[in-house]
């Protein structure tokens, strides 16, 4: 008869698997970030500052390491949902708005006791295991804190104002009406009766271009397909089209832009050009 020996500990086991890990995480990073600063001084420059970028790269990689735990459990309770024929819903981010701290308690309540229950258990079995799952626990006990800071329009533009962050697209200000758009904080730019979140990034410069540049170059059947997208949002207006319908424009740079000149050029019995009337008006009388 067998008898198995139970737990069992091989450090060499978990040096292998946290280092491969490791690599498989950073190193990519690490290339790209070696490849900018050593060979592409040019695009570079687009980033600022080497200092402005490697204060960068550790924020992401610190985010990144305190939101893979969160980031694991809603995913994993997207996955159990589809397995039982729920409903999953995997609707776009919020970027309009700030988190409230009742709404992210009452969101992430579920992990934060799932914590602190595997943390009890884990101490009562070994401490070394409580040890080892502390980055799992403690980022899933500070998950509401988390989110509502992060979601703080003051930090971003903070950040944003130190040269934190910023990319190619959004430091290549070409005209002067993207760099007067620049030089106003977005929370003040934006009118508390600013059209909908896809109206406000086809018609602000700023969020056009980035926008822009986030999305892709189009080829064949998705290429006529957003062409007609965008033909038809030229002639009736995104209000005439189905909001879900009508985002899938952001997925064109070429119909992004060609939207926003459009707007911005259209005269004021033209839907685009109604809107554009109506949020500069917004904005002038703040």
């Amino acid at each position: 008869m067998v008898f198995v020996n139970w737990p069992q500990w091989h450090p060499q086991w978990a040096i292998v698997l946290v280092t491969s890990t490791l690599v498989t995480l950073f190193l990519p990073k690490l290339l790209a970030l070696f490849e900018l600063i050593v060979f592409d001084r040019k695009r570079l420059q687009g980033f600022g500052s080497v200092p402005r970028l490697l204060q960068g790269f550790l924020l992401e990689n610190l985010f990144s390491i305190l939101l893979a735990p969160i980031r694991m459990l809603a995913h994993s309770a997207y996955v159990v949902q589809a397995i039982f024929n729920v409903t999953v819903r995997w609707a776009g981010q919020n970027r309009s708005s700030e988190i409230a701290w009742l709404q992210a308690l009452m969101r992430h309540a579920p992990g934060m006791i799932l914590a602190v229950l595997w943390s009890g258990i884990a101490l009562s079995l070994n401490a070394n295991f409580f040890y080892w799952t502390i980055p799992i626990s403690l980022s899933l006990l500070l998950a509401a804190p988390i989110t509502v800071w992060l979601s703080r329009f003051s930090l971003g533009d903070r950040w944003r104002a130190q040269g934190i962050w910023c990319t190619p697209p959004e430091r290549a200000l070409a005209d002067q009406v993207l760099i007067d758009f620049a030089n106003i904080p977005d929370a003040q730019l934006k009118p508390e009766k600013a059209p909908d979140w896809l109206s406000w990034t086809l018609l602000n410069p700023i969020e056009a271009r980035i926008a822009a540049a986030l999305a892709t170059n189009r080829q064949g059947a998705a290429k006529r397909a957003s062409t007609a997208l965008g033909d038809l949002l030229l002639a009736q207006g995104i209000q005439a089209v189905p909001k879900r319908q009508a985002a899938r424009v952001l997925d064109d740079a070429e119909a992004i832009l060609r939207l926003h000149q459009h707007a911005w050029m259209a005269p004021p019995d033209d839907p685009w050009g109604r809107q554009v009337d109506q949020l500069t008006r917004a904005i002038c009388s703040k």
